[in-house]
């Protein structure tokens, strides 16, 4: 057989058409074959292979999530808002319709049924043997509204205690839709106390009341000369 030279146009006859198309069909055919069985081997690879992640681990990782998630951006968080004054008819929606014995002193009843109860967030100057001043004058303003036989409505405070340490009921008391325990402390008939620090649904209406009737002197700051602006202690007026 000749060794030919690809450029040795004199030495090497030229090939056949016919055998160059045959060659390159060939190669073709061969190179689509593995073409296809490289996708089929892909495809059924990947239908065996089992998930990078169970579905019960990615229950697992989102559980862990939730528990390890840092507390929300600002303005992401959605509070409740606060119980103000205008809820109280939505928190204690009847209240209970008592009837009243006698007014112990400024800021205390006794029921017909032997209980007592405290209007909650505020105080009075105290009578008795250690009288303080205007201790009278605070007793006959809370008598100018209800008196015995009167009817009046307690409502609770869902922010505050039932009952105090003498075992008095601590409420509003309303009598003709008016909030009793803000009208004496607008009146300067009683003091805002909130015992403990703690603030009540009433406690805005209740400060500026007291602040007001404080700067205008009215009651017991007029009364009572000294008496210090403290809404969280108890009235201080000194002695009668």
């Amino acid at each position: 057989m000749q060794n030919c030279r690809v450029l040795d146009t004199r030495r090497c006859p030229p090939a056949r058409p016919g055998l160059l198309t045959s060659r390159f069909r060939l190669a073709s055919l061969v190179a689509a074959l593995a073409v296809a069985a490289l996708v089929l081997s892909a495809c059924g690879s990947s239908s065996d292979e089992e998930p990078l992640i169970a579905p019960s681990d990615e229950e697992a990782l989102a559980e862990d999530a939730l528990e390890n998630a840092g507390p929300p951006a600002p303005g992401e968080e959605e509070s409740e808002p606060p119980l103000d004054a205008d809820a109280v008819d939505e928190v204690v929606p009847d209240g209970e319709l008592v009837v009243v014995a006698r007014v112990v002193d400024g800021d205390t009843l006794e029921l017909d049924d032997g209980r007592r109860v405290g209007l909650v967030q505020i105080d009075a100057p105290e009578g008795g043997e250690d009288k303080e001043c205007y201790a009278d004058e605070a007793r006959d303003s809370l008598r100018s509204y209800v008196d015995r036989g009167g009817e009046v409505l307690l409502v609770g405070d869902p922010l505050l205690d039932e009952e105090d340490e003498f075992g008095r009921l601590l409420r509003y008391v309303h009598v003709d839709s008016e909030n009793l325990n803000v009208e004496l402390v607008r009146r300067g008939s009683a003091t805002v106390w909130f015992f403990d620090g703690q603030e009540g649904i009433f406690a805005t209406e209740l400060l500026e009341a007291s602040t007001v009737a404080n700067e205008m002197e009215r009651g017991l700051w007029g009364a009572c000369p000294g008496t210090p602006f403290d809404p969280r202690g108890p009235a201080d007026t000194g002695p009668a």
